[in-house]
């Protein structure tokens, strides 16, 4: 991935990661793989999964309740589209950066003449109402 030359446009130092490779997808591995890999210095853990569920669930619990680490989840099939992959290391940096206490943007206040609106737009995905059909 790209996330170098994102963690320079956000100003992040951004170390060489410690990649290990495990043979499986379920729960478990993830979980011993952590522990096995993790030290004093461990900033963050990123996992790539296979796809998200349990996995995901138990990688969340381990880093952020147990051991107290960000971690950041990345689904492998979002990696594999070329024309995407800048757009979604961007996305997986500014999380990161999130996650260890960084801003995304930062806004002088007071701001003079400034109106800010906000809009939340919800689909219905089950019968499709609402997108045109």
């Amino acid at each position: 991935c790209q996330l170098n030359k994102f963690a320079k446009q956000f100003k992040i130092d951004f170390a060489s990661p410690k990649v290990v490779t495990i043979r499986s997808d379920q729960p478990d591995a993830y979980e011993n793989a952590i522990k096995k890999n993790i030290t004093k210095d461990t900033g963050m853990i990123i996992c790539m999964l296979q796809r998200r569920g349990n996995s995901y669930d138990k990688i969340k619990v381990l880093c952020c309740k147990t051991l107290g680490i960000p971690s950041q989840c990345v689904l492998s099939k979002n990696m594999t589209n070329p024309k995407r992959i800048s757009s979604i290391c961007s996305k997986i940096m500014q999380q990161m950066n999130c996650k260890a206490g960084g801003e995304l943007w930062r806004v002088q206040i007071p701001c003079e003449s400034m109106m800010v609106v906000g809009i939340d737009v919800c689909h219905d995905t089950v019968s499709n109402k609402g997108r045109g059909k």
